[in-house]
């Protein structure tokens, strides 16, 4: 969300006042305009200035909210031929009387998914407790909005079952809140393995969108990546190998001017006719120190393999150590130590971990970004990512699409210190909360089911993250992983003062 602060200058009048407000998105922001002071033509004006940080600011309802879904992934790129496969987005309200001390919105509430633009939703969901679902068969975005008591802490997830001879596995992404930058780990070289970087653009004016590719031999500004118009409402997708070709372990830095946009990426693989991986991620937590990457899935016995993806943005070596948040705390890996070369990106294989869905750690001496990849080959192939978090600071949840044939997990982590957080579910409107402690550098996995689910930590020094795990229960090997998002609960209002 940017902040746009207006300078409203006032009349000659001596104590003549103005008072503006400017609202964005149902949150409404606003500056206050200091007096002025300036030399000019040798005459000394008088000014006195006042810091930003001295105005006050009220805590305002949320009327109304909105997230950005990808869209059908494998529509809509020229040149390349379209592969349908039954997508479906989910939008879920959240219980308000579980947010904690926020103020109640007091407009129409209802739910919808829509295209992006059409300004139509395909649904109501009625009062905070609804659930929408809508059919995705067009190639463009889709907007999963709230109003009302839907607003606060409304989330979307997009998921994709694929069952054809070329494309098999289970696909579950968040849908996302535009932003500046985005980075997205994923993807990978080698034949039948193949990427798709989908951006998408909420705003009601194009986009312009720079990408800056990382892959083990350095970093590069490719030609395909550099000026990328995303259009008003809409989106635009890119090959992977159009942007880093042969790279055996792409990570693509996505930066936006002229507004924001979403970034995910599309992963399919293939080995000879076999289908053996079918992925979407949302963006990874920004380069940073510690990596919390939780929804991790270890395979039963030898049925596949984990491998952790360090990219180091930074002009000098990094030094990475992987670790492993378990249900007794934190654990070193063997092969735990990495040496990530200055802009570049290795991959780390990773064998001691329990069977079951947990969360790995990446901690190093210099910023860097991080994602893991699960595959599960037992006859039947799929690959999943589970992408790196900053810590909840509010609420975080995540819809659950609704099909009998996932088995689905919340993975909940805490990293140095313990916690205690409530879970909350909400099934056909009504909510359940249970409190859970989470030890310090350990994790919880709890089964998930309902509508959706959120996290709220309620007390304890450690920063949690939070992840839902998808496992198909048929004969096909399905998994998917899913971040919990922190969706805004309430928004800020702030005075414009206007002086003379």
């Amino acid at each position: 969300m940017i902040t746009r602060r207006r300078m409203v200058r006032g009349g000659r009048a001596a104590g003549q006042l103005a008072v503006a407000a400017l609202v964005i998105g149902g949150v409404v922001w606003a500056a206050e305009q200091p007096e002025v002071t300036s030399r000019i033509d040798g005459i000394d004006i008088a000014r006195e200035t006042r810091s930003a940080d001295t105005l006050e600011s009220t805590t305002v309802a949320l009327e109304r909210s909105a997230v950005l879904c990808p869209g059908p992934e494998l529509l809509g790129l020229a040149g390349a031929r379209d592969v349908e496969l039954p997508t479906t987005a989910t939008v879920v309200a959240a219980p308000l009387a579980e947010l904690g001390d926020i103020p109640e919105p007091s407009g129409a509430s209802g739910l919808g998914i829509a295209a992006s633009g059409s300004g139509e939703d395909r649904g109501d969901g009625g009062d905070g407790g609804g659930v929408v679902t809508a059919d995705l068969t067009t190639p463009v975005s889709y907007l999963a909005t709230g109003s009302g008591a839907a607003a606060p802490a409304l989330v979307a997830t997009q998921e994709t079952r694929a069952g054809t001879e070329e494309v098999t596995g289970l696909a579950t992404v968040p849908c996302q809140i535009a932003a500046p930058e985005a980075w997205v780990v994923g993807g990978g070289g080698g034949p039948g393995r193949a990427e798709r970087l989908v951006l998408s653009n909420p705003g009601s004016n194009a986009v312009t969108v720079d990408i800056t590719a990382y892959g083990t031999e350095g970093a590069s500004t490719p030609p395909a990546g550099q000026g990328v118009v995303v259009p008003a409402h809409g989106r635009t997708v890119l090959l992977g190998d159009a942007l880093l070709a042969d790279e055996a372990s792409p990570v693509f830095a996505v930066r936006a001017s002229g507004g924001d946009v979403t970034a995910t990426l599309v992963e399919t693989a293939i080995e000879g006719t076999r289908p053996v991986g079918f992925d979407v991620l949302a963006a990874v937590a920004p380069p940073a120190e510690e990596q919390v990457i939780p929804g991790v899935l270890e395979p039963e016995g030898e049925a596949g393999s984990v491998t952790v993806r360090i990219a180091n943005p930074g002009e000098a070596e990094a030094i990475a150590t992987i670790s492993h948040l378990g249900e007794d705390g934190e654990l070193a890996l063997p092969e735990g130590v990495a040496r990530v070369p200055a802009e570049s990106v290795v991959d780390v294989p990773v064998t001691e971990l329990p069977a079951g869905a947990t969360t790995l750690r990446v901690t190093a001496d210099r910023p860097v970004v991080a994602a893991v990849r699960t595959v599960v080959d037992d006859g039947t192939a799929d690959a999943m990512w589970a992408v790196s978090q900053t810590a909840v600071t509010g609420v975080a949840g995540a819809a659950l699409p609704a099909d009998e044939e996932v088995s689905r997990r919340l993975v909940v982590s805490a990293s140095g210190g313990d916690a205690v957080v409530e879970v909350v579910e909400v099934a056909a409107g009504t909510a359940t909360g249970n409190e859970v402690r989470v030890p310090a550098g350990g994790t919880v996995v709890l089964a998930a089911s309902g509508d959706g689910i959120w996290i709220r930590q309620v007390s304890g020094s450690g920063s949690v993250t939070g992840a839902v795990v998808s496992v198909g229960t048929g004969e096909a090997a399905e998994v998917s992983a899913m971040p919990l998002t922190e969706p805004p609960v309430s928004g800020r209002r702030s005075e414009v003062v206007a002086l003379p």
